[in-house]
């Protein structure tokens, strides 16, 4: 998947907090130290990440407090500006608040013990997006299940690799859309991303005609069509299925366990060195008179998209350096 903030995420109140109770300090004994958590939202790698560098231009910075990463900056007209800031309860990531697509997000993470269960993203206090999350038997997820607020469409658009924003008609409106993913595991690695997702809105009859051709599928319905106004609203769907394959490297992956993004990275072992997708789309319009209702199924191309990486590393094995096929270059630093 693309990078999408985890933020995307549940309102659920599925949480059992992951607070710990501060241990007691017997009398006449040296206080103890608590308890450092397992699991889900306790990223403390061995490689810290200080700076990412892209094409030789710096572009991150990872600012960290002993094993917790506390904030990212990014690199703005040469000066760093926050991007992303996460909160902790006894070293378990707790909250992100940053930015996605210009809009502000605060994302809670949310656990039943050591396992997240949710997320809730929210913007300047309105509900923006539900993640929840199913495990198999051996508690890995298998199944994310995202419900999207129609304004975070262009964050779909990055998950499923396709830019609705640009493709889809002016003045499409939308009133929801639903994304499951399922996750395939091979080992310890995602190895299968499995995208479903359907947008409902509303789309006037003019961009209909902007779209196709319509007047030529519409056979004898044309001129009952030539009689409506070009700006009446019909129901719309929108139907993607999509299929991403991985290939991995046998080297750690700095980003496992890291929950600011939402990608094959944050949960697998290793690192990524191919990524297939290739996937079906339909755009089913119905258009309601008040003789008959005309259903118009198109295709929607999605075309299929192929990615490979190579890798220099460190002496401890971690990914020094990751180029695209494309001969684009990207550095991690990390923390001496």
């Amino acid at each position: 998947m693309k990078k999408v903030l985890m933020a995307l995420c549940a309102a659920g109140l599925l949480m059992l907090s992951a607070c710990k109770d501060e241990p007691v300090t017997p009398s006449n004994s040296e206080p103890s130290t608590p308890e450092v958590p397992t699991g889900d939202g306790v990223y403390m790698p061995s490689a810290k990440i200080a700076k990412v560098i892209y094409e030789e231009e710096e572009t991150e910075r990872w600012n960290w407090e002993g094993d917790l990463l506390m904030s990212i900056d990014r690199v703005e007209m040469g000066e760093y500006v926050p991007a992303s800031v996460f909160a902790y309860t006894n070293s378990r990531l707790q909250t992100l608040s940053g930015e996605v697509q210009g809009m502000p997000i605060t994302a809670t993470f949310n656990y039943n013990g050591d396992l997240l269960t949710s997320v809730s993203a929210s913007s300047d206090g309105t509900p923006m997006a539900d993640i929840l999350l199913e495990r198999n038997a051996s508690d890995k997820v298998s199944r994310l299940t995202l419900d999207v607020n129609s304004d975070l469409l262009g964050m779909l658009s990055q998950l499923l690799g396709q830019d609705f924003g640009k493709a889809r008609p002016s003045k499409l409106a939308l009133d929801g859309t639903a994304v499951n993913v399922d996750l395939v595991w091979q080992g310890e690695n995602v190895v299968q991303e499995l995208i479903s997702a359907e947008v409902n809105g509303s789309v006037t009859l003019g961009e209909v005609r902007a779209m196709v051709n319509l007047d030529s599928i519409a056979g004898p319905f044309a001129g009952l069509l030539s009689m409506i106004d070009d700006t009446t609203s019909f129901p719309l769907t929108v139907s993607v299925h999509d299929t991403v394959s991985m290939t991995y490297d046998d080297h750690p992956n700095p980003l496992q366990g890291f929950l600011g993004a939402l990608q094959a990275s944050a949960l697998s072992a290793n690192n990524v060195l191919t990524s297939v997708s290739s996937g079906t789309a339909t755009i089913t319009i119905s258009i309601v008179t008040s003789f008959t209702t005309i259903p118009f199924t198109l295709p929607y191309p999605i075309p299929s998209q192929s990615q490979s990486n190579t890798y220099t590393y460190n002496a401890a094995g971690y990914p020094e350096t990751i180029t695209t096929e494309e001969g684009f270059v990207t550095q991690y630093v990390y923390q001496e």
